[in-house]
């Protein structure tokens, strides 16, 4: 039965050392390797968390760190699931392959090898630290031993990126840097784990990540990610479409006053003044996926197509679309007493609707996260207006007097 003997390892592939079995704990008893390992170690965590560039804006983080094991169905079905672990070291990286384990609710597995720590950017880009080695898994780059083999990586290289998507109660694994999927040589025990195009054998490639309360947050960086690559038109993501939910709308309500128009104003004269202001506000819609992930143009999304889309299911789901534009202006009149100031302070009319985001990806697998929207609303909308006060300097109304030059 293949999930009961282990393979020989390829002849081109020497582990430092005579035992083919060589594990983490072999590697801490070899002080040269350990000092190597904790020195990569100190510089992953001492670098960026994930990285900057002109493709990968930093972010500031997508989810609180958590813990999670990956693993592959045993097709035969004798072994359940085997997780990918860390193996022996060799001279140019670290072999990752399909190990046993013992799978548990909390940590998914009960070896530190085979143990990942989670960390997220706020677009849905992840690490996914090895709690043996405290480097992240990366893939070895064009030219190294094996290129696309899984290895320990510094945690700043695009090639330790991934995101996910999911797959029914399971997902793909892939890499930022050329979106292939985390894979295997083979989906038997000690598989070597590698970053292949996705496609063939779904055996290889669709994962467990197991852990504790790991499904909401996995939903939200696959949610993140995948809108991300929608907005700029990627091959990868087919179809992608905004759907809201009415039975979670919130009413319309006035957001915050801001100082509009020219600034103060004084009339320097003995008499009153009729003054005639002219303003103009610019107002924009906020986009969150899981409910803390925010949409932004910094952080690389096309936030002019989510946008769109967010405006196209209000036009479906309502008798008439209630979307301001970003840019409302007009002209009003006020009175100005001698030696006082004058301005203007206006609320634009806000309401967030709730909703659904349905991806498709580039192998038809679909999956839908949630997202809230906060959009400009017109006047009249749920029977509420946009607030324009018109101030003086000399006016009793507080939010005249908080702004007061």
């Amino acid at each position: 039965m293949p999930g009961n003997s282990r393979p020989p390892r390829p002849p081109k592939r020497q582990a430092l050392g005579k035992d083919p079995d060589m594990t983490e704990a072999r590697t801490s008893r070899r002080p040269g390797l350990r000092t190597t390992g904790v020195l990569l170690s100190a510089l992953a965590v001492a670098a960026s968390p994930l990285a900057a560039g002109p493709a990968h804006a930093q972010a500031a983080g997508g989810t609180e760190p958590f813990l999670v094991s990956l693993s592959l169905d045993d097709p035969s079905g004798a072994d359940g699931t085997w997780p990918l672990g860390r193996a022996e070291e060799y001279a140019g990286g670290t072999v990752y392959d399909l190990k046993g384990g013992n799978i548990t609710p909390e940590h998914g597995v009960d070896q530190p090898g085979q143990q990942y720590t989670v960390e997220s950017a706020q677009d849905g880009r992840i690490h996914l630290k090895n709690n043996a080695s405290g480097q992240c898994l990366g893939k070895v780059p064009e030219g190294g031993t094996y290129p696309g083999d899984l290895t320990d990586s510094a945690c700043n290289d695009v090639k330790a990126e991934w995101y996910v998507q999911p797959a029914g109660d399971k997902y793909r694994i892939r890499s930022v840097e050329n979106d292939s999927c985390m894979s295997v040589s083979d989906a038997v025990r000690w598989g070597i784990g590698r970053a292949r195009e996705c496609g063939g054998d779904d055996a290889k490639q669709l994962w467990h990540i197991s852990g504790k309360d790991v499904t909401d947050k996995l939903a939200a960086l696959a949610t993140a990610y995948a809108l991300k690559q929608c907005s700029n038109a990627s091959g990868v993501i087919a179809s992608c479409d905004y759907e809201i939910d009415r039975n979670t709308d919130s009413t319309a309500s006035v957001g915050k006053l801001e100082l509009v128009g020219v600034d103060r104003t004084l009339n320097g004269t003995a008499s009153v003044m009729k003054r005639a202001i002219g303003w103009k506000q610019t107002t924009s819609q906020t986009n969150t996926v899981g409910g803390s992930m925010t949409i932004t143009a910094e952080l690389g999304f096309n936030v002019g197509v989510v946008n769109g889309k967010v405006s196209n299911a209000v036009s479906a789901k309502y008798e008439h679309s209630w979307v301001e534009g970003n840019e409302v202006s007009d002209t009003n009149t006020i009175d100005v007493n001698p030696n006082q100031w004058s301005w203007v302070l206006r609320g634009q009319l806000m309401k967030t609707v709730n909703g659904k985001w349905t991806f498709t990806n580039d192998r038809g697998e679909q999956w839908s996260g949630v997202g809230t929207a906060t959009v400009p609303a017109k006047n009249g909308t749920d029977s509420q207006i946009s607030n324009v006060v018109l101030c003086t300097s000399d006016s009793a109304r507080q939010e005249c007097q908080d702004t007061r030059p």
